[in-house]
């Protein structure tokens, strides 16, 4: 009745709407990133490293 509530719906819509743009940017971020980089390259490295960190938890040393 004093007119809080007004101001705070108004700066309620503009926190939904800056999430909301933040979330596109980033989408289209990551869109244009998966297309710029060959993630299949980007995968297999990430599975090697996963083997390779499991190896060395596991107390095993790779020799090289």
């Amino acid at each position: 009745k004093n007119g809080k509530k007004e101001s705070l719906s108004g700066s309620s819509f503009f926190t939904w709407f800056m999430v909301i743009a933040l979330l596109g940017v980033w989408t289209s971020v990551a869109v244009v990133w998966f297309e710029l980089v060959d993630y299949e390259e980007v995968l297999a490295k990430a599975k090697d490293f996963r083997y390779n960190l499991s190896e060395v938890l596991q107390g095993r040393m790779l020799e090289k």
